[in-house]
């Protein structure tokens, strides 16, 4: 399969719904055959994510990795769908982060860090 996607209708089981691009390149927003919204990361050709090392993530400070596939052309991994507004654009409406929101912010980032090193 090749990297381009604006033609396909899917990526390994899932259904394509639409292009979510973000700093670290193509993501899509897809069903999985059960129809739960997902989010599937395109990864640059070569890469060979350890799929089942980062299914041992567990923490509410870091997204699900539900499945992927370092085999394919390019490699994916799927994770749960997290609706939001990126960072960037959070920071370009109202200013960097200050005070509280910048703590608060601070605080979640390193109990991510923490529980992908216990993994």
């Amino acid at each position: 399969m090749s990297g381009e996607t604006s033609h396909q209708e899917h990526i390994g089981p899932y259904r394509l719904l639409s292009r979510l691009d973000g700093p670290s390149g193509a993501v899509h927003r897809a069903a999985d055959p059960s129809g739960r919204d997902v989010a599937i990361r395109m990864l640059p050709p070569g890469a060979a994510p350890d799929v089942e090392r980062m299914r041992a993530v567990l923490s509410p400070y870091v997204v699900d990795v539900l499945d992927g596939d370092p085999a394919a052309r390019p490699p994916y991994v799927v994770s749960r769908l997290v609706p939001g507004r990126p960072l960037a654009e959070t920071v370009a409406a109202g200013g960097p982060l200050r005070g509280a929101a910048l703590r608060t912010m601070a605080v979640a980032l390193a109990k991510a860090v923490a529980a992908v090193h216990r993994a």
